[in-house]
This record gives C-alpha cells, structure tokens and sequence, in this order.
C-alpha cells in the first residue's frame, strides 16, 4: 500500500548526480560574474580576498561536477576528485589567512550603496561643472561686446 524508502533508492545516484551538475552550474556563473568584476576592475586594483573568493566558487564548481560524473560511473574519476579536492582545500587555507578582511567582505552592501551614492553625486557634479563652463562661456562673451557688457553685469548683480 505505501511504498518504502527502499523502493526509492533506485533513484538516489540520479538525484546526487543531478544536483551536484546543477550546484556545479551555479558555482561555475557565480565564479565567472566575480572573475569578470575583477577583470573589468583591474585598473583600480585586484584584491586578493575577493581572487580567494573566486577561486572557492571555481574549485567547488570543480569538485561538484567531478562527483556528479562520479556518480555517472566515469572510469578514474576518484583521481581527479582526490586532486580537485586537495585543489579546494589549498584555496579554503589561503582564504583562511584573510582572516583580517572577512569584516569587509560583511559589509560589502554597504560598500554597493556607497558606490551608487558617488555615482549619482559625481553626475550632480558633472552636471553642475557644465553649467559653469556655459556660464563662462556666456561671460566671456558679453565681456567682448562692450553694449552687452554692462547689461550683462546688471544682470547678474541682481
């Protein structure tokens, strides 16, 4: 009448399988949209922690693919999964001895929202130093009409 776990575990190698090729996938996008945040931002600088962080997405994405092909029955795979492992475990220490930075990587949104703030007051700015280059512009040229000049200066007096 009901069935049992047992009749279920058929399906369970499948299940592992396509979990671990999906966590693989996600890794993978996440670890490519931060690598090309480092890249498009190399002028500024590269962080190390944020290249650590990277490298943790990349590695996971790596291991998890590699046990999901091991799930498939892929010959010597155990290998890999051995090196890939080691491999994650080489980048979990390095991002360890970033201890110091951890608080920033906590406070990256307010890092965002500072960043949009500048963004929206440099526009501000720009559009404020256009106006003043206008302006200028405006009075040299009354300075060089005489008729308009005093016009001019009356005009901006008020």
């Amino acid at each position: 009448m009901f069935d049992t776990p047992a009749q279920h575990y058929q399906y369970l190698p499948w299940l592992i399988t396509g979990e671990n090729l999906i966590i693989a996938g996600c890794y993978t996008i996440v670890g490519i949209g931060i690598a090309t945040g480092i890249w498009n931002n190399r002028k500024a600088g590269i962080s190390p922690v944020v290249v650590a962080v990277s490298a943790i997405f990349f590695s996971c994405a790596l291991g998890h693919g590699l046990h999901g092909f091991g799930m498939l029955g892929w010959d010597n795979i155990l290998l890999w999964q051995a090196a890939v492992d080691l491999l994650t475990v080489v980048v979990a220490l390095r991002f360890l001895s970033f201890y110091d930075s951890f608080d920033l990587l906590a406070r990256i949104s307010q890092v965002a929202d500072s960043k949009v703030q500048l963004e929206s007051q440099n526009e501000n700015l720009q559009k404020v130093i256009e106006r003043l280059k206008q302006t200028q512009t405006q009075l040299v040229q009354a300075e060089k009409c005489p008729a308009w000049g005093s016009w001019w200066q009356e005009l901006l007096m008020k």
